[in-house]
């Protein structure tokens, strides 16, 4: 005798739990999915904070070997050589001995775990602090007068060097002998007259050149500490 097995009649509920089921697996394998994004999104976030930048985005710029192929350098390199105090880092607010620094303002030596802001200053900065600028390739503009012209047209020309402020410091400087002083990492250039070429000059040659660069250099761990 032949049975007659006619197709099952699937419920509305059974659909229903089948489609449920369904977008479950879905969900289950777009968080999968999300989760494995954000695990290598972490690593390509670590791997960034790892490695050096060679951009010049953010808060920093950095320095090609391009863009110092033209520079002067040897004999025709502009001011005048100080030796080498070396790097050491000092503690959290320690100090140098008075005298310690072989040029006034110094261009190298024992300085402070941080370094301060680029742009225009409008206090005395620390030497502890500007000497670890310097050994990140930064150029500092420091003068000593109360004439007020003159302070103005020092931040016209500052603001106008190739790249500013990326890499410049601009700031006071009392115990300054001259007035005004352009620093790089063992270098000083002394002047009583604001020196447009002169200025530009000195930043063309000695912006980047630090034993220190490829780090940011505005903002980015460096903060504002004055000697008031």
């Amino acid at each position: 005798m032949a049975i007659n097995r006619s197709p099952r009649r699937v419920s509305q509920t059974e659909k229903r739990r089948a489609r449920q089921g369904r977008r479950q697996n879905k969900g289950r394998l777009k968080a999968v999915l999300a989760m494995m994004g954000m695990g290598v999104l972490a690593v390509l976030i670590i791997a960034g904070l790892a490695l050096p930048s060679f951009g010049g985005g953010g808060g920093g710029q950095n320095i090609s070997s391009e863009s110092l192929a033209d520079r002067p350098i040897g004999d025709e390199a502009p001011g005048n050589p100080f030796d080498d105090q070396g790097r050491v880092h000092l503690e959290v607010g320690e100090r140098n001995p008075e005298g310690y620094y072989n040029s006034n303002p110094p261009t190298s030596g024992a300085h402070a775990p941080s370094w301060v802001d680029c742009g225009i200053h409008a206090e005395p900065i620390l030497d502890e602090f500007q000497v670890h600028n310097l050994e990140h390739g930064f150029v500092i503009i420091q003068y000593n007068t109360q004439d007020e012209n003159m302070v103005s047209h020092l931040e016209k020309v500052a603001e106008g060097l190739d790249q500013w402020p990326h890499y410049y410091i601009l700031a006071p400087y009392p115990e300054l002998e001259n007035t005004i002083a352009l620093t790089a990492w063992g270098i000083a250039q002394y002047m009583d007259t604001v020196d447009v070429s002169a200025i530009e000059t000195f930043a063309k040659a000695y912006r980047g050149r630090g034993p220190e660069v490829n780090t940011p250099s505005c903002g980015a761990g460096g903060f504002m500490e004055s000697s008031g």
